[in-house]
């Protein structure tokens, strides 16, 4: 597969999670898989559930917070991040370990929230990797299209994007600045992506 090469200027930049407070950029894409088979070449896999609240307050801001319930082999551990949208199109966020009772707290007043298995694909050569976020249907199966994430770190410049994961029939790169790109993601995001937690 070739090299995408694009501005990187115009592609949506976001923080990547760790402790603390970071202003950091993440590179988004969905892309509509070729071959499902072709996740079995990850290096690890996790199962994540999540549900957030977005806030309405007083003062302009926009922003969401949320908890993560993170499962890997019999390891669970939960994230509580909170994201303030900053003028430049990059977020201010916190993330700070929870608990289990503040998991079903948010689970209980989240309007909705996501299932996903997590696949991990290091790219060789470098401390970067692919995060692939795969959601299971009602039906069992997974969803056609997937969102990945891939952390830049602070200082690195990427002369182009490195190559995706796996073979794609089409990708699609976050970008704010299209409301055609904006609104087909959230037509994923509510036709695939997101859960209703049972009552």
């Amino acid at each position: 597969m070739k090299n995408i090469k694009r501005n990187y200027k115009s592609i949506s930049l976001e923080d990547f999670s760790s402790e603390g407070v970071n202003i950091e950029r993440e590179l988004e894409v969905y892309a509509l898989l070729a071959d499902l088979n072709e996740l079995k070449q990850a290096a690890s896999v996790e199962k994540q559930e999540q549900y957030g609240i977005v806030p309405a307050t007083g003062t302009g801001h926009k922003g969401s917070t949320r908890i993560r319930k993170t499962s890997k082999g019999s390891e669970v551990n939960y994230v509580h991040t909170t994201k303030v949208l900053l003028k430049d199109g990059s977020n201010l966020e916190t993330n700070k370990e929870s608990s289990e009772e503040m998991f079903i707290a948010f689970k209980a007043l989240a309007n909705d929230g996501m299932l996903k298995d997590r696949f991990l694909f290091p790219i060789e050569g470098t401390q970067l990797v692919w995060e692939v976020d795969v959601f299971p249907q009602p039906d069992g199966s997974y969803a056609p299209w997937v969102k990945l994430d891939l952390e830049i770190p602070e200082g690195l410049r990427l002369q182009a994007i490195p190559n995706l994961p796996f073979n794609t029939k089409k990708t699609v790169f976050k970008n704010r600045k299209d409301p055609n790109t904006t609104e087909f993601i959230g037509r994923l995001y509510d036709q695939y992506f997101k859960y209703k937690p049972q009552s």
